[in-house]
C-alpha cells in the first residue's frame, strides 16, 4: 500500500482554539479569560515544588555522606557504611533528577507563559478528541 504524498490539510487554529478554550473554561465553571492566569500560576508552582522537594533530599544525602565519612574508622561495624551508602544513593538520585528535569523546572519559573500554553494545548487536545 502506497502512502499518499499529495495530502493537503489545514486548520483554523484561531476559531478552534477559542472554542476549545471556552469549552475547557465551561467545564470548570469560569470564563476563558480567567483560565490562562491559572495555568501560569500552576507552572510556577510546579517549578518551585520541584526545587522544594529536591533540596531536602540533597541536604539529607550530604549530611549522611558527611556523617559516614566522619566515622571513617567504622568503629560500630557496618552501621556507618550503610549510612554512607544511603547518602551516596540519595545524591545519585538527586543528580539524575537534576539531569532529567532541572531545565524544565527552571524554565517553568522563569518563563511560565510558554509552559502554560503547552499545558493548555495538551488539555485541549484531550477535549478535542471527545
Amino acid at each position: 500500500m502506497a502512502i499518499p504524498t499529495d495530502v493537503n490539510a489545514s486548520i483554523d487554529i484561531g476559531k478552534n482554539l477559542t472554542s476549545l478554550l471556552e469549552r475547557l473554561a465551561a467545564q470548570i465553571g469560569t470564563t476563558a479569560d480567567k483560565v490562562f492566569p491559572w495555568y501560569v500560576k500552576q507552572q510556577v508552582l510546579e517549578g518551585w515544588t520541584y526545587f522544594a522537594l529536591l533540596i531536602p533530599f540533597f541536604v539529607l544525602g550530604t549530611v549522611l555522606c558527611i556523617k559516614g565519612f566522619n566515622k571513617g574508622d567504622f568503629d560500630d561495624g557496618i552501621k556507618y557504611t550503610v549510612v554512607l551508602g544511603v547518602g551516596v544513593m540519595l545524591l545519585i538520585l538527586v543528580f539524575f533528577s537534576c539531569v532529567i528535569n532541572f531545565g524544565n523546572a527552571f524554565t517553568q519559573i522563569l518563563n511560565p507563559n510558554y509552559h502554560a500554553i503547552h499545558a493548555i494545548i495538551t488539555d485541549m487536545s484531550g477535549l478535542a478528541g471527545k
